[in-house]
């Protein structure tokens, strides 16, 4: 049936005025917790390329390797402080994913469409975007482990082959939080160096309260895994 101009549903919902600028277009809300590919590439290569460097640049008593478990009875002690140095590396990746980005947009304003996407990616994609890459790299410097587990472990560790599958997926876990409490960081950096005009409702309390989960989660997932594993590999 025919519906005259005057009909309610003909007509479209009243909108308040401003409402066109401030909410954002659908597509972008679409894209909430998405992933930027070239910042997830950037952020896989840099953690995997700074935890080799620290791997030599690092004194033997304050590195920390998973796979130490696997080779050397005296190390299956676990140094709390090599840990910490360790899971730094995708903390300051982390926090470089959000810092780069904001200098980005920074300099070129919301006016060009750099500024615009550096924007879109720090207030829609950065955290997710470090997590997915601090996970990424642990796996993809573990996977030799877990795939020629055989070769790799000592022939009293066979037997936990997937205890320690297990294990290192809490591991894997960790690099993804520590990633993440890097944006956390970089969030409460931003408080401090932009006018609170430009921070898109970004609250400070937010801020604090994401950076302290995601700390104790990763320091959580991390420290349970390596706590076991030593013991696994101690009493084997």
């Amino acid at each position: 049936m025919l519906q005259g101009p005057d009909h309610p549903a003909s007509k479209d919902p009243p909108v308040a005025d401003g409402d066109s600028q401030a909410l954002p277009p659908a597509a972008a809300a679409e894209d909430f917790g998405s992933i930027n590919p070239l910042a997830f590439l950037l952020g896989t290569f840099a953690i995997i390329l700074l935890s080799r460097l620290a791997s030599y640049l690092t004194p033997y008593k304050l590195y920390f390797s998973f796979s130490s478990f696997f080779f050397d009875d005296a190390r299956s002690e676990v140094s709390w402080e090599a840990l910490g140095v360790k899971l730094a590396t995708p903390c300051v990746v982390g926090f470089l994913l959000f810092l780069v980005p904001l200098r980005i947009y920074k300099y070129f304003g919301e006016a060009h469409v750099a500024g615009r996407r550096a924007l879109r990616y720090l207030f829609e994609q950065a955290e997710t975007t470090s997590r997915y890459a601090g996970f990424f790299a642990a796996f993809l410097m573990a996977w030799p482990y877990l795939v020629y587990w055989d070769v790799f472990a000592r022939p009293d560790l066979y037997k936990y082959r997937l205890v320690f599958t297990f294990l290192y997926i809490l591991y894997f876990m960790s690099y993804a939080y520590f990633a993440a409490l890097g944006v956390s960081l970089a969030k409460l950096y931003l408080h401090t160096q932009i006018p609170s005009s430009e921070k898109h409702g970004l609250s400070a309390n937010t801020a604090w309260v994401e950076t302290i989960r995601t700390s104790v989660m990763g320091s959580a997932t991390s420290g349970v895994a390596a706590f076991l594993a030593g013991r696994f590999a101690q009493s084997s």
